[in-house]
């Protein structure tokens, strides 16, 4: 997994060391706008981990197109430094802090900062601080306010609202609070209309998102219906205000003085900014921090660890897999063919099980793989899903753990064979194009595969459009020889002969697959080439540790398995289990082999 991060985190006690664990990471915490798209061509990355305070370009279009980003994870609660209708129509997932509120009602420095801008412009704090460094000591020019008596005013009572509001208990001051959308405690705090907060507020915090409805709330009306000589503080968002009006009303008196943590251009150029050149003169009573409001060490370490901990919560299982557990899902998988012993029971083409589950009330093969690397959320892919194998193989698993699913079958015999299925054919061509227009995600837990001719060509295509597999199922074809590297589209000539036909071999998979980091871990086939199915499982490689046991390719060739089952007579599932348990090809699963070392 390729994670660029953008954002400063060095700093940060074991952050870092964190973010490395789940990926390969280039570190880039100052990137220009420019710098970052040539790092996403060049580098490729899946994610992004980034943070509103130190960027100061807005990834959109310009940045993002024709970038194989999967995940922007941006460790703040606003989100005005995305263009998120361009990542969701592209397909892009973004993840941060706005619903993680476990963590962020635990996070007070930005409502702390807006108390220290407060106290700066009542107490004129930087003016003063200017005076002494120009050499003068006369306190007269610089007599401020205290805060006791004052009424304090707080539109938003969200998660920092709410904290500002706390900060003044003790302080003897009323509190009046405007939010429309929320109740508010009216056991601590008045509920006011906004004019009535604006008329009667000796200071007045903004604390709200920036919406349609809120930006540029803040304008020549807002600041005219302020009680004359009152102060303003925003460590919310710089597009709430016009900045225009800001200057406008401290030059003419009515506005005492603006603290503020965030400029309009933040994202543009700052360096044209107005309102920070008004801000040079310090009695303008106009004081500037950088975006500082969760910069914390205190705060920063919650927040940074946790938004990191989503590259394990979100894509990786929770607990690490006995090392022995890919031995034994090998020798549990590879047991004789299904087709091969289901033929001889009767069944007949898509009355077939699939060879990866098991319907009798035991955790099947593909069951007992997902227990390892995803416990829940799971989206499949499967594509020629109306028959065969991957077709009941993620039936079967969608419908009893209730996952999500985009189906493609297109052949019109079967396509009324599950409302799921939508009939298309599918090419390399518009297979990505298609799972972006069905809403897949990047990240797929499960992809089945079994269109025949173009498998090879259309998985190749999966792969270099940046999707991410955790498990793999294709169907190869059983009559090329083991070991020759063979893709061959449609040919009328099919005969089983080795010399024709269509598909690929296993090997050329295994050779495709190789190069985007997955392994062959199962290989469930016919050994007497009677039946066309033959399946094999692949794996992405972060699922797989230095010490997991991984049997080679020709341990997993279908013919040395061939001989015992040509000599025994087994009639159904119960005796096969027992025979493989007691010639030791395949070991009884017990409790132990899910816990972990």
């Amino acid at each position: 997994m390729k994670i660029l991060c953008i954002t400063p985190v060095k700093h940060l006690d074991g952050a870092y060391e964190k973010l490395e664990s789940y990926g390969d990471v280039i570190y880039k915490p100052n990137i220009t706008k420019q710098e970052l798209k040539i790092l996403l061509d060049e580098f490729n990355p899946g994610y992004l981990f980034t943070n509103p305070n130190k960027q100061n370009f807005i990834l959109d279009k310009e940045v993002l197109e024709g970038s194989y980003l999967k995940v922007i994870n941006t460790c703040s609660t606003g989100l005005n430094h995305i263009d998120l209708d361009y990542c969701k129509e592209n397909g892009i997932v973004v993840w941060s802090l706005k619903e993680d509120y476990e963590l962020i009602n635990d996070l007070p420095s930005t409502s702390e900062l807006a108390f220290g801008l407060m106290m700066s412009l009542l107490r004129n704090i930087p003016k003063s601080f200017h005076s002494v460094r120009d050499g003068n000591w006369d306190y007269e020019p610089y007599v401020g306010h205290q805060i006791k008596g004052k009424t304090i005013g707080v539109i938003g009572y969200g998660r920092l609202g709410k904290i500002m509001c706390r900060l003044f208990d003790g302080w003897g001051v009323d509190t009046f609070v405007y939010d429309p959308y929320t109740d508010v405690d009216v056991e601590k705090d008045f509920e006011v209309d906004l004019d009535e907060l604006l008329e009667k507020s000796d200071v007045v915090f903004l604390h709200t998102h920036v919406t349609d409805e809120t930006r540029g709330m803040v304008d020549d009306e807002f600041l005219s219906k302020m009680k004359q000589g009152s102060y303003l503080v925003n460590t919310a968002r710089g597009e709430l205000v016009d900045e225009d009006s800001i200057i406008k009303s401290i030059e003419q008196g009515h506005l005492k003085g603006y603290g503020t943590d965030v400029i309009r251009d933040e994202f543009g150029n700052r360096e044209k900014s107005k309102l920070v050149e008004f801000s040079i003169n310090p009695n303008n009573n106009v004081v500037i921090t950088p975006h500082i409001g969760g910069m914390t060490i205190e705060g920063q370490t919650k927040a940074y660890t946790w938004a990191i901990g989503k590259f394990k919560s979100k894509l990786w299982r929770k607990k690490p897999p006995n090392v022995f557990w890919l031995q034994d899902l090998q020798r549990y998988t590879i047991s004789p063919t299904p087709g091969y012993v289901l033929k001889k029971w009767g069944f007949k083409g898509w009355e077939w099980p699939g060879p990866y589950y098991s319907d009798d009330g035991e955790d099947g093969i593909l069951e007992y793989l997902f227990n390892h690397i995803n416990d829940k959320n799971k989206f499949a892919v499967d594509i020629g899903s109306a028959h065969g194998y991957g077709g009941s193989n993620i039936r079967y698993l969608a419908d009893k753990y209730d996952w999500k699913t985009t189906e493609f079958d297109g052949s019109n015999k079967w396509s009324n064979i599950h409302p799921r299925v939508k009939n298309l054919r599918i090419t390399p061509k518009n297979i990505c194009s298609e799972l972006l227009k069905c809403e897949t995600p990047y990240q797929i837990d499960l992809l089945s595969l079994d269109i025949d001719s173009m498998d090879w060509y259309v998985l190749k295509s999966v792969l270099e459009g940046g999707f991410e597999l955790s498990v793999i199922i294709l169907e190869y074809n059983p009559i090329f020889n083991f070991d020759d590297d063979v893709v061959r589209t449609y040919s009328a000539e099919y005969r089983k002969d080795g010399k024709s036909g269509y598909g690929a071999s296993l090997s050329a998979f295994e050779k495709l697959l190789n190069k985007h980091n997955y392994r062959l871990v199962t290989n469930c086939a016919d050994p007497d080439n009677e039946i066309y199915s033959n399946n094999a499982i692949f794996l992405n490689n972060k699922f797989i540790r230095e010490p997991d046991r991984i049997q080679t390719i020709e341990e997993l060739h279908p013919k040395i398995w061939k001989e015992p089952w040509k000599e025994n007579k087994i009639s159904n599932l119960a005796d096969l289990k027992e025979y493989l348990i007691e010639k030791n090809i395949m070991r009884e699963l017990k409790e132990e082999d899910y816990e972990v070392n």
